[in-house]
């Protein structure tokens, strides 16, 4: 793989506009009052890789952001995710060791 860290970035892109795009679902489901997205779904999105998008689509949908434990201001942990973090630490480590796990 010639550029992991432009592979990330568009991993990480497309699961934001994913997770924006539950928001966006569940909003129009919960208007119109058919079966929606469920709380640990979205939860678990935004908490993986999906907060910028979870964020996003709480403000532009004006969608869960009272109901979310995570959506106030220092919410969805401050806008990072974990996964990004590690994936970016491991890619790090494997390009400055040489190594890899397997």
């Amino acid at each position: 793989m010639e550029y992991p860290f432009l592979t990330a970035a568009a991993v990480w892109a497309v699961w934001n506009l994913i997770t924006f795009g539950m928001m966006g679902i569940d909003k129009y489901k919960a208007e119109h009052g058919k079966w929606r997205v469920s709380e640990k779904a979205l939860l678990l999105s935004a908490f993986l890789m999906g907060a910028v998008g979870s964020l996003a689509g709480s403000r532009i949908f004006h969608h869960k952001t009272k109901k979310l434990p995570a959506a106030g201001p220092g919410g969805k942990c401050g806008g990072c995710s974990i996964f990004p973090l590690f994936s970016s630490g491991f890619l790090i480590w494997k390009e400055t060791t040489g190594r890899t796990i397997f």
